[in-house]
């Protein structure tokens, strides 16, 4: 069934209680995707992957090309500069008073490929010499187009392209992984409120079977069949009882708050958590579960990601301390005039080209030394990769094992408390009769206790089992699908409202 159905209808379901003040079941699954979808961890997880989704797109708009408008609507200068005077071979100290102004529009494209970049821009400048009343001069470049490269530099751009999408595609992962610790934690906290729920009961129990023992054990003693020791310890256990009554319900509503809480419940809704004793018919094979966690483990990408960094790194140090050129190269039509109209009239070519060196002569191994360091880290890293590939991989081997056993473990805590409760039951009868003591009765009666806490328990470790598994492979093993790649179907982006 669509999680967007369910938490609508759930949430119908529960104003409808609200009004009516009665009680709402929720479910294991219904509880998930409330957490999923309400909880504050749950927009803690989406901001965390938006910001991803936002840096993403950043990187896209990046490689596309790029308009820019440079202007100096006014530049005024005054100052006094000495010139040269040529008739008489001297120096004169002069006033010289100018205002300038500039336009310039261009269009720049990054080269991924080499670093690079091309542009194609035009320009207008305006001087006017205010000394005297001659007309401002004109300067118009029609079309300029450029090219700058730096050889054998480092190329960023290259690296982006390996290592952007890669980032996104975790982000993604981290995401889907980031619900599933939501989910981890709802079974967490629903199992809790169970447990504390059947401490509470369990201690209403024991209570109207202590008053009922202690009213037999009254009538026994009358009779000489039990001597006063024995009647003393059920007063004690009755009193012991109505303490444990109190504890227990205080325990069970702090439990049931936290709960609402996580959820973003109101704390005065009447919410009754049933069950989760129907178990999936789902078989997971460890082979499986291993090829989808390298495929889709958001840990698995990190490593990656990780590998891709130490080599960015070293090729940054091995490039930028070594020798270096760059090409700037521009070709375009120019033209000056006394007017503006007049400097867009037969304009006249131009062209030019720069080639710059840096050679590093001695840098007593600084380049060398960093080189080296880099290239040592990156085997680490790459070394550390291969352990933490190799733990992983235990883990899920660990956790489907355990879940293969999961199963058979629930049914035979079931078992056992089905046939300690009638045990408990008889001996209440035999404790009756007389035929039992009061030891073999509270023996029974911790089996039967002990049986229900570990039927709960059984229960809570499979679901934990099965949605750690998940989480680790981000495969839905129910429906055969990969959580990672119908992530654009979970998670719907409406840029407008951001």
């Amino acid at each position: 069934m669509n999680k967007q159905f369910l938490l609508f209808l759930f949430t119908i379901i529960y104003i409808q209680a609200i009004s009516q003040n009665r009680a709402t079941c929720l479910r294991l699954d219904e509880a998930i995707i409330l957490a999923c979808d309400s909880s504050l961890e749950a927009f803690i997880a989406e901001n965390a992957f938006l910001t991803q989704y936002w840096l993403y797109k950043n990187y896209k708009a990046g490689k596309l090309p790029f308009i820019d408008l440079n202007a100096v609507p006014l530049d005024f200068k005054r100052s006094v500069d000495n010139q040269y005077n040529f008739a008489d071979s001297s120096y004169h100290y002069i006033n010289k008073q100018t205002l300038t102004s500039y336009l310039n529009l261009s269009i720049n494209q990054n080269i991924t490929g080499t670093g690079g970049k091309v542009y194609i821009d035009s320009d207008v400048s305006r001087l006017q010499n205010l000394n005297n009343t001659t007309v401002p001069q004109y300067s118009s470049t029609l079309i300029r187009v450029g090219v700058e490269q730096q050889l054998f530099g480092y190329n960023p751009f290259k690296w982006d392209d390996k290592i952007k999408p890669l980032e996104f595609e975790h982000a993604k992962q981290k995401y889907i992984s980031s619900t599933l610790d939501i989910a981890i934690q709802t079974i967490k906290s629903y199992f809790d409120v169970l447990q504390k729920k059947q401490q509470s009961e369990l201690a209403q129990e024991e209570l109207v079977i202590s008053l009922t023992l202690l009213d037999i054990g009254k009538e026994r003693y009358k009779i000489g069949s039990i001597n006063t020791e024995d009647l003393y310890t059920l007063e004690i256990d009755y009193i012991k009882a109505k303490n444990s009554v109190l504890e227990t319900l205080r325990s069970y509503k702090w439990a049931s708050s936290n709960f609402k809480s996580f959820l973003r419940l109101d704390n005065n809704a009447n919410i009754e958590l049933m069950y989760p004793d129907s178990l999936l018919n789902v078989t997971i094979s460890p082979l499986v579960a291993t090829e989808k966690a390298f495929m889709y483990n958001p840990e698995m990408k990190q490593l990656d990601l990780d590998i891709l960094e130490a080599a960015k790194y070293s090729d940054y140090t091995k490039r930028e301390k070594r020798f270096k050129a760059n090409v700037n190269a521009s070709f375009g039509l120019n033209q000056t005039a006394n007017s503006y109209i007049n400097s867009l009239k037969t304009p006249q070519d131009y062209g030019s080209i720069n080639l710059s060196l840096k050679v590093p002569i001695l840098d007593w191994g600084v380049s060398k030394t960093a080189y080296k360091a880099a290239l040592q880290s990156e085997e680490v890293i790459k070394l550390s990769t291969e352990r933490a590939k190799v733990d992983i991989e235990n883990l899920i081997i660990n956790q489907v094992d355990k879940y293969s056993y999961q199963h058979e473990f629930v049914q035979n805590a079931k078992n056992i408390l089905e046939v300690s409760k009638k045990t408990y039951d008889l001996s209440i009868e035999k404790y009756r009769s007389g035929t039992i003591d009061l030891l073999r009765l509270n023996m029974a009666k911790d089996y039967w206790v002990n049986a229900k806490y570990d039927y709960l328990v059984s229960l809570k470790a499979y679901w934990e089992t099965f949605y750690n598994i998940k989480k680790l492979t981000l495969y839905d093993f129910s429906s055969q699908k990969s959580l990672s790649e119908s992530f654009d179907d979970i998670f719907i982006i409406n840029e407008q409202n951001y």
